[in-house]
């Protein structure tokens, strides 16, 4: 190789795109590559820490089913001593004592509030229809629903009380007996004289 190929050589190298450049410089601030796996590797939970998470997680879960549980509990007591009382007294007045409670509770659903509301099935005679108890209703917006049934087996007479706050309380007794008391919830009869014939 001649001086002019080998200068021509030199300057290609020094002028080259692809050069590798010394990287000792530009790396001198950075930890070693070891040391920098070992840095991450801190930050990496252990078993331990992972074991301890899951125990965490699991006394929370817990404690929210505690919770709920405690939650159903204070709503049965409330249908049980406060709602199950009313019904019995709607029940004695719209039926003579002979009133049958059914009790159910709905939960997790957005609702109307509260709600009281008696009807009963017509029994066809004939040409007469016998309809047995009028309708009472109202709402109020609450927040938990407890539903309760009271009525007869035949002919059903249908009663439902939808509490979504125990706050309302009193104020449900409050329109159940004024109800009662203006006859509302007393007996009525109706005539069709086309009963007969609607099969």
């Amino acid at each position: 190789m001649t001086i002019w190929e080998m200068l021509s050589a030199f300057v290609w190298w020094v002028a080259s795109p692809w050069r590798v450049e010394d990287t000792k410089e530009r790396t001198e601030d950075e930890p070693p590559f070891e040391e920098a796996l070992q840095k991450l590797g801190k930050n990496i939970p252990t078993k331990a820490d992972r074991d301890t998470m899951v125990k965490a997680a699991k006394a929370g879960e817990a404690r929210e089913r505690l919770r709920r549980e405690k939650e159903g509990e204070r709503l049965d007591a409330l249908v049980r001593e406060h709602l199950v009382p009313i019904l019995v007294q709607v029940s004695r007045s719209m039926l003579g004592g002979e009133g049958e409670i059914e009790i159910s509770k709905s939960r997790g659903y957005e609702s109307a509030g509260v709600s009281i509301s008696w009807d009963q099935n017509s029994n066809n005679m004939g040409g007469w229809t016998m309809s047995y108890g009028n309708t009472l209703g109202f709402t109020i917006s609450s927040e938990i629903v407890v539903d309760v049934y009271a009525g007869r087996k035949h002919p059903q007479c249908i009663g439902s009380v939808s509490l979504r706050d125990e706050k309302w309380k009193g104020k449900i007794e409050s329109l159940v007996l004024s109800a009662i008391r203006s006859g509302k919830c007393g007996w009525s009869e109706s005539y069709d004289p086309w009963a007969g014939y609607m099969a």
